[in-house]
């Protein structure tokens, strides 16, 4: 059931006796313009997650959670094309398996209401210590995200292939834009989230409905417009491929490809999309996989994969640098392949069963189903379950083949391992 709690803040109740657990999440929808917005968000999130007024500090919060039979919560910040989601996820063991009912998501919703309406603040600004713990926290977490070369790789590739900075960065920001934000600056971040953000709010248990709807109801959530745009981010092909190329001392290069692939959930051929990226290198039994790491042993690792919500179609390997012009051509030889169409009918089978299978092994994920009930509205349109595997058992080499003609190489980028 989903109902609107005020404009622009919705609830969907989703009551099963599947799970033995009972979760929440509150998820705070905006398009941001910036990369320093993006930044700020996660520090927010960062913030938010160990302090609030009434639990100060990470320990009073892990034994407010002890005290609810070891209740689990945390945020997290991601990117999904225009959009970037703040949630606040709270999860509990349903009050049936307890000797004595304790009301647990009721009690989950009001720990919730500390965290998210009353946050710890000092003369109107975050505490000083907390604010500078969590941001030098953050600071290290990206500067290690930079040592891990298959990241900073696949992060390099975006500049390259993207036009606008918010996708190129990280969907958590960057350490530019985080060194000179102040407690200031997030206390304003905070505000505008909390007043104009869209608030989607996702319950799934064994609840009751209404009586799960009357409690939300309670949380002093305030009307806000709804300004959101499309979710989907397009932008126009490159004349020409741009190529980057830095070296480093490693030992394993890493080349990687992107490519503009106008399609996205709304597309007819949305579903043969999906099966042209598992048969071409996102599944083990993959072109790429088979033909260019196992039988030429040319690469370490070599994958691709497909961004819906950004029309964005990428490869990575990780390969000696003497291989890149080889690799190169065997990838544009399985491109080749897919298009004229020479593809082993028993492994296309495989790969469609495959995708199938891993599909409704996600059915088994309380995570999963919530977070399709949380983008299912945003989508232009989404198949009911049946329907999904329906269209993907429908896909046929020629519908596989014309997908793979739409994609156009856009960039590449070479980080070229030196020895030493």
């Amino acid at each position: 059931m989903r109902k609107d709690l005020k404009n622009g803040v919705v609830c969907q109740v989703m009551p099963t006796t599947q799970f033995k657990t009972n979760k929440i999440s509150i998820s705070f929808i905006t398009e941001v313009k910036t990369v320093t917005e993006i930044t700020q968000r996660t520090l927010l999130a960062y913030l938010l997650e160990v302090s609030s007024k009434k639990y100060p500090t990470q320990q009073v919060i892990a034994q407010e959670l002890s005290q609810m039979y070891g209740a689990d919560f945390g945020t997290s910040t991601t990117r999904n094309g225009n959009y970037h989601i703040m949630k606040f996820n709270f999860s509990c063991v349903n009050d049936k398996y307890l000797t004595t009912p304790e009301n647990l998501l009721t009690k989950g919703i009001k720990f919730l209401e500390e965290i998210i309406f009353r946050p710890l603040l000092v003369d109107g600004i975050f505490e000083k210590e907390t604010f500078q713990r969590q941001k030098e926290n953050f600071q290290t977490y990206l500067a290690t995200m930079q040592d891990n070369k298959k990241i900073a790789a696949l992060l390099a590739l975006q500049k390259e292939y993207f036009t606008n900075p918010v996708q190129q960065s990280s969907v958590l920001g960057d350490l530019q834009t985080l060194k000179p934000l102040t407690a200031q600056d997030i206390v304003a971040c905070y505000q505008k989230m909390i007043t104009q953000d869209q608030v989607r709010i996702v319950v799934s248990g064994d609840v009751q409905e209404d009586e799960v709807v009357e409690e939300l109801a309670t949380l002093p959530f305030t009307a806000r417009e709804n300004t959101l745009g499309s979710m989907y981010y397009q932008q126009a092909n490159k004349d020409e491929v741009v190529e980057k190329v830095e070296q480093e001392k490693l030992q394993q290069s890493k080349l990687n490809l992107a490519y503009h692939f106008p399609i996205d959930q709304g597309c007819p051929d949305f579903h043969a999309a999906i099966v042209f990226n598992a048969l071409l290198g996102g599944d083990a039994r993959s072109y790429l996989f088979r033909n260019i790491r196992e039988k030429a042993s040319l690469a370490y690792y070599i994958s691709s994969s497909f961004d819906s919500f950004g029309q964005y179609f990428y490869i990575q390997t990780g390969i000696k640098s003497s291989d890149k012009e080889q690799v190169q051509t065997l990838i544009a030889e399985q491109f080749a392949k897919i298009i004229a169409g020479e593809i082993d009918e028993q492994l296309f089978a495989e790969i469609k069963l495959s995708l199938i299978n891993e599909h409704l092994s996600h059915l088994d994920s309380q995570n999963y189903l919530m977070v399709k009930a949380l983008l299912q509205p945003l989508f232009k349109k989404t198949p009911t379950t049946g329907t999904w595997m329906e269209n993907i058992q429908k896909v046929t080499i020629a519908d596989v083949q014309e997908v793979a003609k739409k994609i156009q190489l856009q960039a590449i980028y070479f980080l070229k391992g030196e020895e030493g």
